[in-house]
């Protein structure tokens, strides 16, 4: 195959995924448009933020806490916010495979000391990443804006509990 073939081929193959996730992006706004309630399960909401976000989350890992909400801020016009919160927990080596791969794909951040959120603890009491200890939490972070009009933040914090690994997800979703 010729040097130009080759390159259209590669071209065609970026089209197609791009194209691929577009229209998982589409999927995804249509679900959360249609849903009128906020009561979407973790396994269903975890994996449209996988797939609006591109990213896995660790193999073995408990979903041990989740919550998400849905309103309209009068700063947004027309938009809608989608927000979620979730508390996965697994094993360290999960974790280790996990993060190899992750930090290829998520921002790294470092480490930091999370600050205290009195917002989000307003809607669960149970997210706690400023209880981290600061020399062994990290943040990774994933931002889109998308040509259909939506943006996405993904966090997640993640540190170490006893022989587990705690990772503290917050997705913000502006949509049309």
């Amino acid at each position: 195959m010729h040097t130009y073939e080759t390159r259209g081929a590669i071209r065609g193959s970026y089209v197609v995924l791009t194209g691929c996730g577009v229209l998982i992006a589409l999927i995804l706004i249509a679900v959360l448009r249609n849903r009128k309630d906020a009561s979407m399960s973790s396994a269903a909401a975890l994996a449209a933020i996988s797939n609006l976000h591109g990213v896995t989350w660790p193999t073995n890992t408990a979903t041990t806490a989740f919550a998400i909400w849905r309103y309209r801020a009068s700063t947004d016009g027309k938009y809608r916010n989608t927000e979620t919160l979730a508390k996965l927990e697994t094993d360290e080596d999960s974790f280790s495979s996990w993060y190899a791969s992750a930090t290829n794909f998520l921002s790294e951040d470092g480490q930091i000391g999370a600050t205290y959120d009195a917002k989000l603890i307003a809607k669960a009491k149970w997210w706690a990443p400023h209880e981290l200890s600061d020399t062994n939490a990290v943040l990774l972070s994933h931002e889109i804006n998308l040509p259909t009009g939506v943006s996405s933040k993904l966090r997640l914090i993640a540190g170490a509990t006893g022989t587990n690994r705690v990772i503290y997800l917050h997705c913000h979703v502006l949509h049309p």
